[in-house]
């Protein structure tokens, strides 16, 4: 999309404009870095030891749960 470098709330703002439905992130600071209430956009932040591949596959399943 050529939005490398963009900050979070103008990233927001992009994707919201672009018609994205989600925002999945491994950014734990974000919920203190974002007034959340303003987007409409959902976010999940996702908990690993890192964010390789093969952790990023076990977390998969968890995101078609509910």
């Amino acid at each position: 999309m050529g939005w490398n470098g963009v900050k979070n709330g103008e990233l927001l703002k992009l994707m919201i404009t672009d018609g994205f439905h989600v925002l999945i992130t491994f950014d734990k600071n974000l919920q203190f870095q974002q007034n959340f209430a303003k987007y409409t956009l959902p976010i999940i932040v996702l908990n690993a030891f890192d964010n390789t591949y093969l952790a990023l596959k076990e977390l998969i399943p968890k995101l078609y749960c509910c």
